[in-house]
């Protein structure tokens, strides 16, 4: 394993940490919005660009449940913009949190 994907890289975490903290801002207002207007596909693609960053970012600092939610995040929101799931006002609190 490279240096650069060590786990006890302590940049490579604080990097990590500080970029999560964005994204999971960006999932938390998103989640809002949809909550208020379910059809917001502007939402919904944020919420899915702040999942597949955190899904990325955690693979890489090899936080492998992390990496799988936010996996299964991805799949429920590939789900939602292909109409094969309709968000309703139960899904952002069960599924997205």
């Amino acid at each position: 394993m490279s240096d650069y994907l060590d786990i006890n890289n302590e940049e490579l975490l604080k990097d990590f940490f500080s970029e999560a903290e964005q994204q999971v801002e960006q999932l938390e207002s998103n989640i809002l919005v949809i909550e208020q207007d379910p059809t917001n596909k502007e939402a919904i693609d944020e919420i899915f660009r702040a999942a597949h960053t955190l899904k990325g970012g955690s693979a890489t600092v090899e936080m492998s449940e992390l990496s799988g939610f936010t996996h299964a995040v991805e799949d429920l929101l590939d789900a939602i913009r292909s109409n094969q799931v309709t968000v309703t006002a139960g899904i952002p609190h069960y599924k997205l949190l």
